[in-house]
Order: structure tokens, then sequence, then C-alpha cells
């Protein structure tokens, strides 16, 4: 029964998706960016598009993300440029993201139903919209992809009987994490998530005290010292061009900031109409109000936070710090604009203003 419930959620998600996108199919190219990218690949995938896509990118006004890149190169030897096949490609991507995580949260919860809820949930909030969409390089779509791939082969690793399937599951998503970056740079949070997760649904502390192989007798956080290098040297590289996109102009960091930020995603998720297709050119600038007002909405969630741990519910603060951390980068960059009008948040440049983080 289990099984035949399983095939009747990954179905509905399936056409759920469909229902709601694939009206993109028949949309055009909207944004510059778009056309830009779409005139630089027009070739395919000839040797000088391969040299842009892994070494000329690391000099684009934007970030370095030569899967993203490459997938562009794909689209055009495959679809030439008809936008049409582009979006379904996206298309596809939150399809397979949004049945892995489906996968994810039923595997680590056994929570059949409340997982496709969840999934359910992700799919259709029009907080994703853009990133199914809006075309750009499928960096977002990407990201999530080999993120979910990655979160699903690190459950099968520390749940893996023999030593040959632990190295393989964790081979993969190692390789998951870096396609992840390489895509999209945003989820450079993911090492702390898998501590969370560690701690709950998964409980490997719990698990440790068990006889198994030797290799599950490591540090749980030594098996991740390889994400959390990559996730530093990532962070470098967008720093760098971060600073080289605003090279000459005044650069500042606002830290009260960062609590609007954070009070302005929750109030999407719960009031969608909040949400404008051009976040980068909104003027961002915080009374002293709605920093008051942010700095008691999230003292008041942590606090619940905290009581609902000692009460022995763990899943609302993993989920309150996953939310945390995960958007930590995005408020953080877009605290530091170079022109006084900030994205909430953003990772614009000067000659790209539409580049956003989410």
């Amino acid at each position: 029964m289990a099984g035949k419930s399983i095939v009747f959620i990954c179905l509905g998600l399936v056409l759920l998706n469909i229902a709601i996108y694939g009206q993109t199919r028949h949309y055009g190219i909207v944004y510059d960016e778009e056309k830009i990218t779409a005139d630089i690949f027009q070739d395919g995938l000839t040797l000088p598009n391969l040299k842009r896509v892994f070494i000329e990118s690391v000099h684009f006004p934007c970030l370095w993300e030569p899967v993203a890149f490459f997938v562009c190169a794909l689209d055009a030897r495959f679809f030439g440029k008809d936008p049409g096949p582009r979006h379904l490609v996206n298309l596809f991507l939150h399809i397979a993201s949004t049945l892995l995580l489906f996968v994810c949260f039923a595997k680590m919860t056994e929570a059949l139903w409340p997982s496709a809820l969840v999934a359910g949930l992700f799919s259709v909030h029009p907080i994703n919209v853009e990133a199914v969409a809006w075309l750009a390089f499928h960096d977002s779509s990407l990201n999530l992809f080999f993120i979910s791939i990655s979160l699903l082969a690190y459950i099968q690793y520390t749940r893996a009987t023999s030593l040959a399937a632990s190295r393989i599951f964790y081979f993969l998503f190692l390789s998951a994490f870096v396609c992840a970056m390489l895509s999209h740079p945003r989820i450079m949070a993911f090492p702390f998530l898998l501590l969370l997760i560690d701690y709950w649904p998964l409980d490997r502390k719990k698990n440790n005290t068990e006889k198994k192989h030797p290799f599950w007798k490591k540090i749980i956080i030594r098996e991740k010292i390889p994400l959390f290098v990559f996730a530093m040297v990532f962070s470098a590289i967008m720093v760098a061009m971060k600073h080289q996109s605003y090279k000459g102009l005044y650069l500042t960091f606002h830290p009260l900031d960062i609590l609007v930020s954070y009070a302005a995603y929750l109030a999407k998720l719960f009031f969608p109409e909040q949400i404008i297709s051009n976040r980068c050119l909104c003027p961002f600038h915080p009374s002293m109000g709605q920093i008051l007002a942010s700095a008691v909405l999230l003292l008041v969630i942590t606090v619940v936070a905290l009581v609902m741990a000692r009460k022995g519910r763990a899943y609302f603060p993993v989920g309150w710090l996953w939310f945390l951390l995960v958007l930590a980068p995005a408020v953080i960059i877009g605290s530091t604009p170079g022109t006084g009008k900030t994205a909430l948040p953003s990772l614009c440049t000067p000659t790209h203003p539409r580049r956003s983080c989410i």
C-alpha cells in the first residue's frame, strides 16, 4: 500500500507542476540577461564556448556559475534560440527537485503524507515562480536539483551498511554539492544544514552508539570538512567577484538591515502578494519602526524554538535554524549595497541590475 501511495504522490506532484508551469512552454525571452546569455552561447558546445564556460566566465559581471553556463551552451546546441524548450528544461529541473525533496523528507522522517505536503508547497509557492519561469542560466533550478541529489545521497550514506556503499554515497553527495555550488553559490551553508539534520531527524548521535562498520566511527563533523572547504573557497570567489563588480563604488554594511531582510522573507512566505518580479530595483531604507518590529518578530520565533526544543520537538528549532542559515548569504550580501539602493536581498551588479540571489 505504501508503494502505491508513493507512486500516487509522485504522479500528483508531477501533474501539479505541469498544470501550473506548463504554460511557460509558450513564454519568450524577457530580460536582457537572458538575451545576452543566448547570444554568448549561440554556437553551442564549441571549444571557444567551453573556454567561456569554465575560464572566461570568472570575469563575467555576475557570479561564477560554470555548470549553469554549460547547460546554456547545451541549450544552444539542441534548441538554438527557441526559448520554449529552454523553459521546459527549467520545468523538468523543478519537477525533479520536487520529487527528490519528497523522497528526502519521506526517508528522513518516515512521514509519507506530511512529506508530500512539504514537497507540494515547495512546488507551488509563488516565491519559487521566478526560478522556473525566468530562464537566465537555469542557475537556481540547477542549484536546487543538485542539492536535492546531495541530500538524498547523504541520507543513504548515513544508513549504508557496508564500507563500499558508504564510500559510493559519500562521493556522490560531495560531488553533487560541488555541482550545486558551481551552478549557483548560494547554498554555501549546506554543511551546517547537514549537521542540523544529523540532530533531527536522522539522530545520528544515538545511532552511532550501535556497533557498525569502522567507517561509521569517524567523528560526524570530520566527514563534512571537504564541504566546508569548498564552501569557503566559493565564498571567497563570490566576495572577490562582488568587490570587482562594485569597484569604484562605496560599499557599506548595514547589520540592522539583515533583521528586516529576514522578516521580509517571512512576510513573503505568508503574504506572497509582496513578492515582486524586480527586487533589485526596490529602494530599501528601513525605518526604525521596521527594524524594531523585525527584531521583536525574530526574537519571539527564536524563544518559541528554544521552548519547543526543551519539549523534545526538535523539528521546530531545526527548521528555524535551517531558515536562518540558508538565507544568511543572501541577506548579508543584500546588506552591503554599492549604490545606496539595495536589493532585498540581491547580488546585483552595476551592469546587470536584474541579478538576484534567490
